[in-house]
């Protein structure tokens, strides 16, 4: 009898999981800084963008172990540069310097104004 219920329920749990997908089918990232490819389609930071050619034409190409930008020349300027969510390349954040990628001491723009909305939304 206890092989017939732990067979029939084997059985069930295999069929319940049958149409279940294993994908991750949510839209990455979910973070507001980070974005996956560069379009001027899919960019939630491009409000923050200060010229043009921030936008398309360059990109900061780093490596995840880089921590220190103090002679980069758009070091304080908001773009697409690749290496974000502790993935070196594809994914791309919204400046060089920010808490979340370098351990720096302050926030960027974008994740200091997400956090300022976050917060109002709770004080509403």
């Amino acid at each position: 009898m206890k092989k017939n219920i732990l067979f029939l329920f084997v059985i069930i749990l295999i069929a319940s999981c049958r149409n279940v997908s294993t994908e991750n089918t949510a839209p990455l990232p979910a973070s507001k800084d980070t974005i996956i490819a560069v379009n001027s389609g899919n960019i939630d930071f491009a409000k923050y963008f200060i010229d043009k050619t921030m936008r398309l034409d360059y990109f900061h190409s780093g490596t995840a172990t880089e921590e220190h930008f103090a002679k980069e020349v758009h070091r304080n300027k908001v773009g697409a540069f690749e290496g974000a969510g502790y993935v070196s390349k594809g994914l791309y954040r919204s400046q060089i310097v920010c808490i979340m990628y370098t351990r720096h001491l302050v926030f960027c723009k974008v994740c200091s104004r997400t956090i300022e909305d976050v917060i109002g939304q709770y004080i509403k």
